[in-house]
């Protein structure tokens, strides 16, 4: 089910902090990987790189790392803008 107000992470036009909605189910392995570094819904990320062609960087939480996503994976992420 989406969320209302989200979107996939293929659709952040630029930089920015973000909850996560949901993650798509659909591939179990991918699923688990994304889980193992804090991608889950409900968790916060701030994207800080999004290329179509190269793929999306994001730091998890409060993270200092950046995490490579690519394109194919960011499309199975949706978020929502973070309310302050």
């Amino acid at each position: 089910m989406l969320e209302p107000d989200s979107i996939a992470l293929t659709e952040v036009a630029g930089e920015g902090s973000y909850v996560i909605a949901s993650v798509s189910d659909e591939d179990q392995q991918t699923l688990r990987r994304l889980r193992s570094i804090g991608i889950a819904p409900g968790a916060f990320v701030h994207v800080q790189k999004n290329d179509v062609a190269a793929g999306y960087r994001v730091r998890v939480g409060h993270s200092l790392e950046m995490v490579e996503l690519t394109p194919e994976i960011a499309r199975e992420i949706r978020i929502a803008p973070v309310e302050l």
